[in-house]
């Protein structure tokens, strides 16, 4: 419970902190009269106030909010006298806005008292859109600080093995006489034991056959290919995956497999008598065995060591294309890998990529649920994101910042959505602005934005009950 306590703040804090402090900076550089700045929504348990800003932790860990100046209309307030279009408007005061009092309290200074020049409504469209944009987007600068530091730190994973995997019937390195399960032993006459070796060997070839040594069944022989194939510089033939064998990366904490007394470098033997030689044959026994004992044996060291372990039940993707989820046996393992030092460049631009992977699958998952086709139990809420943090930590720090970051581009997607309250339903009030030349008038803004705390209030309740449901059902 602690620990996944501890990873919810870790994961958590930051990255509504970096959101409210996007929007804060920049209204604050703008010049707008910032009245709150809130970690969290509903009652404030702290406060306090610096300057002309009040400072909060507020009940609901959800989220957060940055409160401006002539914000909405959700109080009596009046245009800048020299505004175009001036006028004073009349509307219901806050305490009777559907819902926005128990996720937005008012008990700052009101709007009459703030220079007009200072509030958020009255500035111009671009320092408007900034301002809303900018929680956003320091969402999106921090997951790709988050994942390059994780990369610069830890390096880039790379297959310990040069086994072949992946090549289908139909693939041209089938065509040329490559084989799952060949052993890779040399690209242009460079010996290779391992993916990156492989990697360079290729990357070096300019033009001309390519001669690739194996081993298959046994016996070496060789294969002369037509040569490497490059789109974009990516080279597009040949391409295989790997083949890991049977060792241990990492052993999450508190696991089957952790408290069988298996470390990281192990090598896994047998299970229920049967050999294991690949790390892929380790599933074919567990997951078929969900909370039923299985007898696993281990090598360290030339020693062989062997305990009873139960495979616990963990929620999966279904498939790369779908959000359904299934059940598979885990003994909370992973495969062994051998990570190489990279260059902070090198680390910067695989992290845009990962963000660019991980801003495809939300968008994805989105889409499916918009479509009907998106599965409930993909969705959680504080309890379910608390309870995948902490399952991070136990593997470890890199993981668990990884998962920050995943975290951190989810929130920069969702916050753009045009729902009115949404960063991103404010970018459809200011570019509806823009296009008519005038604000929509601030009773429909208001009602809007009813409509969407409204909203906000039941999409939190109801994922708050499927956090619990899960909880109570297991």
């Amino acid at each position: 419970m602690l620990t996944t306590l501890l990873a919810a703040v870790i994961v958590l804090g930051p990255v509504i902190v970096i959101h409210e402090l996007g929007h804060f900076l920049v209204a604050k550089l703008s010049g707008i009269y910032v009245k709150t700045f809130s970690v969290g929504f509903g009652p404030k348990l702290l406060r306090l106030t610096i300057g002309e800003t009040q400072y909060a932790l507020s009940a609901i860990p959800l989220g957060g909010y940055v409160r401006m100046a002539g914000e909405s209309g959700a109080e009596r307030t009046a245009s800048a006298p020299d505004a175009p279009g001036a006028h004073l408007v009349d509307v219901a005061p806050a305490e009777k806005a559907s819902g926005e009092a128990a996720l937005y309290p008012r008990d700052e200074v009101s709007d009459d008292d703030i220079p007009p020049h200072r509030w958020f409504r009255n500035k111009p469209i671009p320092t408007r859109l900034a301002v809303v944009t900018a929680g956003p987007i320091a969402n999106l600068v921090l997951a790709l600080v988050v994942m390059t530091s994780v990369l610069w730190h830890e390096g880039m994973a790379i297959a310990p093995t040069t086994v072949i995997a992946g090549v289908t019937d139909t693939s041209e390195e089938f065509k040329a006489g490559l084989r799952n399960d060949d052993k890779v032993i040399a690209v242009a006459g460079a010996p290779v034991t391992n993916s990156l070796e492989v990697e360079t060997a290729l990357a070096a070839r300019e033009a001309g056959p390519l001669e690739l040594r194996i081993e298959r069944a046994g016996r070496d022989t060789t294969l002369v290919l037509a040569g490497v194939r490059r789109e974009k510089a990516a080279i597009v033939f040949p391409r295989w995956s790997y083949r890991f064998d049977s060792r241990i990366g990492h052993v999450k904490q508190e696991g089957p497999a952790a408290r069988a007394g298996i470390l990281p470098g192990d090598r896994i033997v047998e299970i229920d008598g049967q050999p294991i030689r690949y790390y892929d044959e380790i599933s074919d026994h567990i997951n078929p065995n969900i909370g039923k004992a299985v007898s696993v044996t281990w090598e360290r060291n030339g020693e062989r060591r062997t305990a009873s372990l139960t495979p616990e039940a963990e929620e999966v993707q279904a498939s790369k294309n779908s959000n359904d989820i299934k059940k598979i046996g885990r003994i909370q393992i992973e495969l062994f890998t051998l990570t190489a030092p990279v260059s902070l460049g090198r680390a910067f631009s695989e992290s845009v990529q990962r963000t660019w992977a991980f801003s495809s699958d939300t968008l994805h998952f989105l889409g499916q649920l918009v479509t009907g086709h998106g599965s409930r139990d993909a969705v959680g809420g504080p309890i379910r994101i608390g309870q995948v943090a902490g399952s991070a930590l136990r593997w470890g720090y890199s993981t668990l910042f990884t998962f920050m970051a995943f975290f951190s581009v989810n929130l920069f997607l969702l916050n753009l959505l045009p729902i009115p309250v949404l960063d991103g339903g404010h970018v459809v009030f200011l570019l509806v602005e823009a296009v008519r030349g005038e604000a929509l008038s601030l009773r429909v803004q208001d009602l809007l934005l009813k409509v969407g705390v409204s909203a906000l209030i039941a999409i939190m309740g109801y994922v708050v009950v499927l956090d619990f449901w899960r909880v109570l059902h297991g």
